[in-house]
């Protein structure tokens, strides 16, 4: 049985990660039922799950009151962080981030640094458009709802690799620990016409850190609530033609129960005090450069998690969880005007569960790619293609175990005055359905050198998964093989403003996704019938009032079913993150508060499936203590506030992290 996803069941298959851990297998409107998984009452949740319903209004009333005394408090001015000048995600080659013509927005190292012990999906989740969801805490499995799709319709690459599972379709987002990033592409909207299957709601690009400068060690200690505890090091740099960087880490937490009663007896074990979680990572990147236009080299990601998780009365249900990529690259310059990238790569994502239910899966994904880009005065051209292939290793006997997919695509970016322009287009051949054509076409005009107006409109799919179209029969259900890929139409208008250290974006969004995969009305297969739209304004500001940094970051959207009308499971209609930090005898000092409004657990809304809105209060504290050294303090949840990120499964109380970082500049 594969690995599970977390997006919102309405039936629960009695299974989790790889078969053995309760919950959902796949996304949203598409889950198979269980003989019993929860209160055979199918009860409210009032009487199985005592959270008290949290006013929205009250903790963001609170932590703006927050933000206003930590700015009347604090005199000294913060420095202004400039991202970095190049991305690569939103068109296959690098470009400022000023000029990009689709949605992107960089996490830097200094801001990963700062989060403590925030987990990826949390960190992720500090931006606008993206929700989260988690079955429980660290090494629990985590969901990213990217401007309302499933988690399964956002791609997530390593170091330009593809990862994650081909048996659900999702990224073990919860296994990729913060040390081992340097920093984080997120691209929102249609890209399977850079990218291809998955890139309905966009691509999640996560960057390992690399060789600069002269060479140097950094090191990280850190400890909190919880028994939490992380270590990290490594050295990176250059030395003349050869860049080099390897950084290992190792953390440990005793955890907190993931699963109340809520979850029902089949999942919950009132026996367990803590589902612990640790993990064992590395990474690594090598260069050589030949001159200004030419390099090879490789990278390498490691992340081995092991955690306990909750499978019903008295059992010890273990997961251990590896996730891979490794890649080797060259890029040349064959004339003036023609680069050349050539790019052969290689995930694992291996899970093996004992316990109640013991299992094992595993896919590999070997892939390559060969982009020539074409500059000139009119323009760049990209020429690519590539390679994919999926091999999945079961316990459960799938009819089918592998695939393959051979992909052709092209771009055109150019400039011409104010104006700016961006196509591409793209054809993926999959040996389980077929061809599907993709695209997209940006537009850019500058008004004023720091006003800038951007449209765009694509078109993207998300090929069935494995679990989607072999899985063997079993409790009355089974796979379809005869099933399309889903398919997405979106458009979006966008206005940015950058003047300074202010930035200003704001983003209106539409989104409709046809033939999703769901189950049929007798629970036994899924059939391509249901239809969503998804529409939205995500705003976003970062900058200074005086000398206080203020981040704001505000979604409201209108994710729904188009069959039902209903709302799509554990994505709410509003959601912000406002954030304030300035500086003071040494310190930086920062306040931030993080709200959601109410959400669903099931995809009929139904009344006992209703999860109320919430506020969090989080403080951050930094402090120098020389040019090379500093300490951080986190310290989420400060009011102890109870909320639910999925329905049964528990979340962080107030907790603490301290940190002490070396890294010489």
């Amino acid at each position: 049985m594969s690995r599970s996803l977390q997006d919102p069941p309405a039936a629960r298959l009695a299974w989790k990660r790889a078969g053995a851990r309760a919950f959902s297998v796949f996304a949203a409107d598409r889950l198979i039922p269980s003989p019993a998984y929860r209160c055979p009452t199918q009860c409210t949740r009032g009487a199985c799950l005592k959270w008290k319903t949290i006013n929205v209004k009250t903790p963001f009333k609170v932590g703006l009151l927050g933000l206003l005394a930590t700015q009347a408090a604090l005199a000294e001015p913060i420095p202004t962080y400039t991202a970095p000048d190049l991305v690569v995600t939103a068109a296959r080659v690098p470009q400022p981030l000023g000029t990009a013509l689709q949605d992107v927005t960089v996490i830097s190292r200094q801001e990963i640094a700062a989060a403590g012990q925030e987990t990826l999906a949390e960190l992720l989740a500090d931006r606008a458009g993206i929700e989260i969801a988690a079955n429980g805490g660290p090494g629990q499995p985590e969901s990213v709802f990217l401007r309302g799709a499933n988690s399964d319709q956002t791609l997530v690459l390593v170091d330009g690799v593809r990862i994650g599972s081909a048996s659900t379709g999702t990224a073990a987002l919860e296994d990729i620990p913060l040390d081992q990033i340097d920093h984080i592409e997120i691209l929102r909207g249609p890209a399977s016409g850079l990218y291809g299957s998955q890139a309905i709601g966009g691509v999640i690009q996560i960057f390992t850190r690399a060789g600069q400068g002269r060479f140097r060690p950094n090191a990280q200690i850190g400890a909190g609530s919880y028994g939490t505890y992380d270590l990290s090091g490594g050295f990176s740099g250059q030395s003349g033609n050869a860049s080099a960087s390897f950084e290992v880490g190792h953390s440990s937490t005793q955890g907190f129960p993931a699963a109340n009663p809520g979850a029902g007896p089949y999942v919950y074990n009132p026996d367990t005090s803590t589902d612990p979680y640790r993990n064992t990572n590395a990474s690594a990147r090598l260069a050589y450069a030949f001159g200004a236009h030419n390099e090879v080299g490789m990278t390498l990601f490691d992340s081995d998690g092991t955690a306990h998780f909750d499978s019903g009365p008295a059992t010890v249900n273990v997961d251990d969880h590896k996730v891979q990529a490794v890649s080797l690259y060259d890029r040349t310059r064959i004339l003036a005007g023609w680069d050349s990238t050539v790019r052969v790569g290689e995930s694992v994502d291996d899970s093996l569960v004992t316990g109640a239910y013991p299992s094992r899966v595993r896919t590999d994904q070997p892939q390559a790619t060969w982009q020539n880009d074409f500059t000139s005065r009119i323009g760049t051209v990209i020429l690519g293609l590539q390679y994919l292939g999926q091999r999945l290793t079961s316990t459960t006997a799938y009819t089918q175990t592998s695939t393959d997919v051979h992909s052709a695509y092209g771009g055109y970016l150019a400039q011409f005055g104010r104006q700016g322009i961006q196509l591409n287009v793209r054809q993926d051949r999959n040996t389980q359905f077929g061809t599907h054509d993709s695209g997209s076409l940006e537009y850019g005009y500058q008004f004023l050198p720091s006003l800038r107006l951007t449209a765009g409109y694509g078109t993207a799919f998300k090929a069935p998964t494995f679990n989607d179209l072999y899985y063997p029969s079993m409790f009355g259900y089974s796979g379809n093989p005869n099933l399309r890929p889903e398919r997405s139409h979106s458009a979006q208008i966008g206005l940015r403003y950058v003047a300074g250290s202010n930035r200003f974006r704001v983003v209106y969004f539409d989104n409709k996704i046809r033939d999703l995969i769901s189950l049929n009305a007798s629970g036994t297969t899924v059939i391509n019938v249901d239809s969503a739209r998804i529409t939205g304004t995500e705003v976003s500001y970062r900058g200074r009032f005086a000398a206080t940094r203020l981040d704001a970051d505000v979604t409201v959207q209108d994710p729904r079913d188009e069959t039902t009308g209903t709302l799509l499971p554990r994505r709410a209609q509003q959601f912000a993150r406002i954030g304030a930090s300035r500086s003071v005898a040494g310190w930086v000092m920062g306040a931030e508060v993080i709200g959601a409004g109410r959400r669903f657990d099931a995809l009929s809304n139904a009344p006992g499936t209703r999860m109320g809105g919430y506020g969090l209060f989080n403080l951050t504290a930094r402090y120098p203590t020389s040019r090379n050294t500093s300490w951080s303090i986190r310290w989420d949840n400060v009011f102890d506030k109870q909320y639910e990120l999925a329905q049964g499964y528990n979340t962080p109380g107030s907790n603490v992290f301290v940190s002490w970082q070396y890294a010489p500049r």
